[in-house]
């Protein structure tokens, strides 16, 4: 990313508008298909798993010890294991609700379940930050000590025929090479706040903000301290999901005010500087609901419900440590470079739609007729890949990832790519181009300025004024940037905007017409200097230049800039420039939308 800095003495600055890999695009639903792999088998004791999908590969289990009428296994006292004291990571969370969004072959990306969907949505971007909490109330379900048995004594007779005079991969496929012993056995109820951000660079600073390990009581406080302290602009949502005991009490706790469409409530709380009581309160509740998850699953202090139980955070051994020791063919290197390029591809298109529609979102009104245009084309040919493609039951990409993987997958990656290739869903070389600029092509700002009266200024007399950034909101050609500062757009405010230009000859970045009244004489060039700054590892020279006429005025304009401290920048009138070429210009919108 380019570093600008407008500053009388250098500082290091970094902004963006971009996204990386996210969830959050609404896939379409996955009708049944032929592909029996294609379903989600569900994830209980004994199951066979394959451990490269790392997917259960059956509804049967292959061991004998799961058809005797007596359980084969036990379940500690249930307690709790996780509570909302500390927020949990991704892993966590995928490991409690049984998928996988995030790995390198992590089929459930895919996938349209309710837990999917969460954990999709749980991924941060750079222009999002999910805070999760996690509390589970489960026991831990082990095998009796000797029930399984070794040997062909452990498997049913089906399992022990394949061994036998099968094919070589028919065990594999049916029983997998592991299976699974262990389980916590229990309630997981998953809390996530969200906050959306119109730009990276407020994202980082309430990053920066909660370093410290906030519990999910603290926490919406702790952000609302963040953004009115930093001036950080977010959006606020909260959202819930539970698996095992009763979930429908979940939703009860959220009513009518929460949006279910996604399979999960999600409550809108806003802007977190502003009154939030209606998300602090749904906290509070949440907080009180979690105690119920004993009674749920042990009513009144009875016996465990054991349909009530929800099975996570498995651990699976090879069937060699009961003496079973079938043939294992592992998937070739071609077929897993192929499992892996499927969801990196598919990673990167969802990144590229969520970046375009957040920025056709964050510049509403800003953005030339021509890249509306052009992210309106993106947005609508990317999300039908996602949908009419990826997603598409008749393309089979969960074969890919479900259960023992066959060179099927080597198939389904040629129909994609020749699916891609149609014009419906391929993007053409300017959208190509332009998502580029637009993602690649933001200036960091931080502008500084000198505070109190003095005739020897040295940096630290330098203050901060404001991190700013510019984002380009048109092609290369017009160059034209929007400026955002302290999470505010800037706008045009009079008829002559702030303008900024690059010197083709000189390799220079200028930007001119900045309205900045100094406290101290600056035109002593033998003193303080041309006020001339280069940007840390760039070919780029920054210019704050003067008005002769005026003393004590830099680069005149109508650009208005509020700081906590003193106001540093006047609206004034401002002069054109006659040096810059009009094929050069990079016109700056400069709004200031409820300055504070």
């Amino acid at each position: 990313m380019k570093k600008i800095f407008i500053a009388l003495l250098g500082a290091s600055a970094s902004a963006m508008l971009i996204s990386c890999n996210s969830g959050g695009v609404n896939s379409s639903s996955m009708s049944n298909s032929n592909s029996l792999k294609d379903a989600n088998f569900i994830t209980r004791m004994g199951a066979g798993v394959d451990s490269t999908t790392n997917t259960v590969v059956s509804s049967q289990s292959c061991l004998i010890a799961m058809q005797n009428k007596e359980l084969p296994y036990t379940i500690s006292n249930p307690q709790t294991l996780i509570d909302f004291s500390k927020s949990s990571d991704l892993s966590i969370l995928e490991k409690s609700l049984n998928v996988d969004v995030s790995g390198k072959y992590g089929g459930d990306r895919f996938s349209v379940s309710a837990a999917a969907s969460f954990a999709n949505a749980s991924k941060d971007n750079k222009y999002a930050t999910n805070i999760i909490y996690l509390y589970k109330y489960a026991g831990v379900a082990t095998f009796k000590d000797g029930v399984l048995g070794e040997s062909a004594n452990a498997l049913t007779t089906v399992a022990k025929e394949l061994i036998s005079y099968g094919d070589k991969t028919e065990f594999e496929q049916m029983c997998g090479d592991k299976f699974i012993s262990q389980m916590d056995a229990g309630v997981v109820l998953a809390v996530k706040l969200t906050l959306k951000f119109n730009s990276h660079n407020d994202q980082q600073k309430m990053e920066a903000e909660l370093k410290g390990s906030y519990g999910v009581a603290s926490v919406a406080a702790a952000i609302r301290h963040a953004s009115s302290s930093q001036k950080i602009h977010s959006e606020l949502t909260l959202s819930a999901f539970q698996q095992g005991g009763e979930p429908h009490k979940l939703n009860d706790i959220f009513g009518k005010r929460a949006n279910v469409s996604g399979n999960y409530p999600v409550l809108d709380c806003g802007d977190p500087t502003k009154d939030s009581n209606s998300c602090n309160q749904m906290i509070d509740a949440i907080i009180d609901y979690a105690q119920t998850m004993k009674e749920q699953i042990s009513p009144n202090g009875s016996q465990i419900d054991m349909s009530k139980l929800y099975y996570s955070n498995t651990v699976a051994q090879p069937w060699s440590s009961i003496q079973v020791r079938p043939y294992l063919l592992h998937p070739s290197a071609e077929l897993l470079n192929t499992m892996e390029k499927i969801t990196t591809d598919y990673d990167n298109t969802v990144a590229n739609y969520n970046f375009a529609k957040h920025y056709l979102f964050a510049l509403n009104g800003k953005l030339s007729a021509t890249t509306v245009r052009i992210l309106d084309r993106v947005v609508d040919k990317l999300g039908k890949q996602i949908n009419e493609v990826y997603n598409a039951p008749v393309y089979h990409v969960m074969s890919c990832y479900r259960g023992y993987v066959t060179n099927e997958c080597l198939n389904i990656k040629k129909n994609i790519d020749n699916a891609l290739e149609q014009d419906k869903y391929k993007l053409d070389p300017l959208s190509i181009q332009t998502l580029s600029y637009l993602r690649d092509g933001a200036y960091g700002v931080e502008l500084y300025g000198l505070i109190n009266k003095t005739d020897n200024p040295v940096l630290s007399d330098y203050d901060l004024i404001g991190s700013c950034f510019m984002a380009p909101i048109s092609n290369k050609v017009q160059n034209k940037y929007a400026l955002n500062c302290d999470g505010n757009w800037l706008n045009v405010a009079k008829q002559d905007p702030l303008i900024a230009y690059q010197d083709p000859d000189k390799g220079q970045f200028v930007i001119q017409n900045l309205a900045y009244q100094f406290i101290i004489n600056p035109f002593d060039d033998q003193k303080f200097g041309r006020n001339f700054l280069y940007a840390n590892g760039e070919n780029l020279k920054i210019e704050i230049p003067y008005d002769m006429d005026l003393e004590g005025i830099y680069a005149i304009n109508n650009l208005k800039i509020y700081s906590s401290k003193l106001n540093l920048i006047d609206m004034l009138t401002a002069r054109p420039n006659e040096l810059i070429s009009s094929s050069n210009r990079i016109e700056v919108i400069n709004l200031l939308e409820n300055p504070s």
